[in-house]
């Protein structure tokens, strides 16, 4: 039985009178893969950013409903740092720190107050094994971050998250802004990756989704319409609307 690490049950999000999120409710299983389906403006990034709180930063967002992490309801959750420990975030687009990719890597672990040198070496080390990106920076770690193309960016992005040692990773469209190939190793990587970690992501891609994911969650106008087994959503939807967005008649 799949142990469950987070739970959302009747989660509501309204930006201003914008009622974004209605309702929606499932679970998100430990060491898989959860992917958040649906067509653009169904909510998927706004209910993924909802569950390490990055909508706080918008002042006209509220809540109601709870999202449930080791049995705390983390929308009531003061100290949003921490929680953003746990659960970190790697967005559509790479977006790393002017600065070389060492200082990247080591940004998170130093503002958590390690300051260790071999300890920090430790942790680009790991860290940039664990993104599959050691083997291609580790004779010149002192170089531009920006000097990377765009799939090391991204990479590089998904080693600073795990620098921190998240038990989640939210992942909003990681290879949209990416070519076949660089796509392709983030898929390989999410792969291992979820051994050590529980990785949802949002994506427009539903091949991608049926390649990658353990669970899938369909999302329309805000509302969760269908979650389940990847392989048996898409071979056996439940829902006609299910069926019609993965057989392509919208989206």
């Amino acid at each position: 039985m799949n142990d469950e690490i987070v739970s959302i049950d009747k989660f509501n999000l309204w930006y201003g009178n914008d009622h974004t999120l209605c309702d929606v409710s499932m679970p998100i299983y430990k060491n898989k893969i959860t992917a958040i389906i649906g067509p653009s403006g169904c909510g998927k990034s706004t209910l993924l950013r909802s569950i390490n709180r990055i909508n706080d930063m918008i002042s006209t967002c509220r809540t109601q409903g709870d999202i449930i992490f080791h049995g705390k309801n983390i929308n009531k959750c003061k100290n949003t740092v921490q929680l953003r420990k746990r659960i970190g975030m790697v967005f559509q687009k790479p977006c790393p720190f002017p600065m070389s990719i060492r200082e990247n890597v080591v940004y998170g672990p130093k503002m958590h107050g390690i300051t260790d040198h071999k300890e920090l070496d430790r942790i680009v080390k790991e860290s940039l094994e664990q993104a599959a990106l050691w083997d291609e920076v580790n004779d010149d770690l002192n170089r531009s971050a920006l000097s990377l193309s765009g799939g090391q960016q991204q990479r590089l992005c998904i080693a600073r998250s795990l620098s921190i040692s998240p038990e989640i990773v939210l992942m909003d469209e990681p290879t949209s802004a990416l070519d076949p190939i660089s796509s392709k190793k983030i898929e390989y990587l999410m792969n291992d990756l979820k051994d050590k970690y529980t990785i949802i992501i949002v994506t427009h891609n539903m091949q991608q989704a049926l390649r990658i994911s353990d669970y899938t969650a369909f999302m329309y106008l805000g509302k969760l319409i269908e979650f389940g087994d990847t392989k048996s959503m898409f071979e056996h939807p439940v829902q006609t609307i299910t069926a019609e967005y993965l057989a392509g008649k919208f989206g």
